[in-house]
């Protein structure tokens, strides 16, 4: 998912044990490109403009293979899956800690 406006771009994940399926591109385009200044668009959590104000917000978007990207872009995949995680458990959606237990079991088979 490139952010054409701001040479920026997301990836797919595709982790064998599944985790990141929750990072789709459909809730990516949805939190970066919202805009509201409504406090009933915030998640359900304690209001900051800033939740409500995506990053990506009025950008142009695209979906290509990751063979069409260049060094020039900058890859916020880490950031942006920070973003959605942070987000998600202030406005406690269960799904998340799913996630949650999924990468901490993970960790713990990785432990030496």
């Amino acid at each position: 998912l490139r952010n054409l406006t701001l040479k920026q771009y997301f990836k797919r994940c595709d982790n064998k044990d599944n985790r990141d399926r929750i990072f789709t591109f459909g809730r990516v385009i949805m939190i970066l490109t919202c805009w509201s200044d409504d406090p009933s668009t915030s998640f359900h959590i304690e209001w900051d403009e800033s939740d409500a104000h995506g990053d990506w917000a009025g950008h142009r978007l695209d979906i290509v293979s990751a063979d069409m990207l260049s060094d020039d872009w900058e890859d916020v995949t880490e950031a942006v899956k920070e973003k959605i995680v942070d987000l998600c458990y202030e406005s406690d959606m269960s799904e998340w800690e799913e996630y949650d237990a999924e990468a901490s079991a993970s960790q713990d088979e990785s432990a030496p």
